[in-house]
């Protein structure tokens, strides 16, 4: 299984969500670039995108404290998985699971997006 690091913004508020069985998850989708939407004929470069997703007790600590626009760090399994959005293309990502993460905002860049828990240090890792 292939590993992988990586480092970014988070492109979108995180998702959390609860399953039946008491386990939960937070998915979290990283750009390792910022987007800058193309002028009119210019050609677009909007970055890679990796979908992060966290389970167990890291997942809600991961929703409370990350918010769209927050820089974070990823370490973990690499896979490869593809499907067909909304306007019939196909899509390939890369998934991060089960990573480490290091929250990489400084406590005024935390407040500025939003808060989330004040809790822990500036560059927290679990």
């Amino acid at each position: 299984m292939a590993h992988i690091s990586i480092a970014g913004k988070v492109f979108k508020e995180p998702e959390l969500k609860f399953f039946d069985s008491g386990s939960q998850t937070c998915t979290l989708s990283v750009v390792d670039r910022e987007y800058v939407k193309p002028k009119k004929g210019e050609a677009e470069a909007p970055g890679q995108f990796y979908d992060v997703e966290i389970w167990g007790k890291y997942a809600e600590i991961a929703a409370d404290r990350l918010r769209k626009g927050s820089r974070v760090a990823a370490t973990g399994k690499a896979e490869w998985q593809e499907y067909t959005n909304k306007s019939g293309e196909k899509r390939r990502v890369l998934k991060v699971t089960n990573p480490s993460l290091t929250f990489l905002d400084t406590k005024e860049e935390k407040e500025a997006l939003g808060g989330g828990s004040s809790a822990g240090t500036d560059s927290d890792i679990f």
